[in-house]
């Protein structure tokens, strides 16, 4: 949707940016039609372009074909499908988001890394001796995936840090349970930020003093 021009003549990647309001324009290189921040002109146009002009429509109806050919026989389906009438593409783009590449999900992949990583078959004893995981191509190519799977993950998770803070946590006093509830459903803010992520816990722990 970046290199698909649309009706309004703009990236149809505007369709989905997540502010619906027209972003302040900003200062313009000299001798350029683009700000240092966007760098291009169809990045300058993207966050500029009003979604309440009269062709967004035909644009998001095309975001939804896109999203409809692209999903097509996966699970994926079921979620654009109470969109399929209006053919909202912006919906049914934030649907797949929320339901398919939340945080919750990049954290359960990375879980299901890590419990591959730390299994007892990837350890090396008297029964497996280290040369032969390190020697065997399928075992050392399964190792190679899940470590890039997390590399991944990590990369779109500015949580990462937090994730093993709460999991480290047990704690059944109403203060710190609070706080961490509090933490977990804050997506983004907080669940992202581990210095706030501390913050919030060390004056739960205080008051449970």
């Amino acid at each position: 949707m970046g290199t698909v021009i649309g009706v309004h003549e703009v990236p149809l990647v505007y369709v989905c940016r997540t502010g619906v309001v027209v972003a302040a324009a900003t200062a313009l290189l000299t001798n350029k039609p683009y700000s240092e921040q966007h760098g291009s002109v169809e990045a300058e146009l993207i966050p500029r372009v009003s979604h309440d002009h009269p062709v967004f429509g035909d644009d998001s109806v095309e975001v939804f074909n896109f999203l409809e050919e692209a999903t097509i026989g996966t699970v994926v389906t079921s979620t654009i499908a109470p969109y399929k009438r209006s053919k909202d593409g912006r919906g049914a783009f934030f649907a797949v988001v929320s339901q398919h590449a939340g945080l919750d999900k990049w954290e359960g992949a990375i879980k299901t890394s890590e419990t591959f990583l730390k299994s007892p078959s990837t350890r090396a004893t008297s029964t497996i001796p280290l040369k032969s995981i390190v020697t065997d191509t399928v075992r050392t190519t399964f190792f190679c995936r899940k470590l890039l799977s997390m590399s991944k993950c990590s990369s779109q998770m500015k949580g990462f840090r937090v994730t093993y803070l709460l999991d480290s946590i047990e704690c059944p006093d109403p203060y710190v349970f609070t706080a961490l509830a509090q933490i977990h459903v804050s997506d983004p803010g907080i669940r992202t930020d581990f210095e706030r992520s501390v913050t919030v816990l060390v004056r739960s722990i205080l008051h449970a003093l």
